[in-house]
């Protein structure tokens, strides 16, 4: 999988329905969160998602559902996602 933000490209690794632990997938949203100036619970509330998921998402532990709403809310672009449930 490929993640692209303003900075540049990243590629990222994908472990079946849930993000593998080696918090690289964390690192960029987080890094991404900060950069625009948002809280946790700013996202979580933007997305629709709990604070907890957005803290998991960030400590590299989430879902291909949670990740595409919180890539609109921290203006990312990810490409390669796998197609999540519908």
């Amino acid at each position: 999988m490929l993640v692209e933000s303003a900075n540049g490209a990243i590629s990222c690794r994908y472990s079946g329905g849930v993000w593998g632990r080696d918090g690289m997938i964390g690192e960029i949203v987080r890094s991404a969160r900060k950069g625009i100036g948002l809280t946790q619970a700013e996202v979580a509330s933007k997305s629709g998602y709990s604070l907890r998921a957005i803290r998991d998402l960030e400590s590299g532990r989430g879902t291909i559902a949670l990740l595409e709403s919180v890539q609109s809310v921290l203006e990312l672009r990810f490409t390669g996602l796998p197609k999540g449930p519908n």
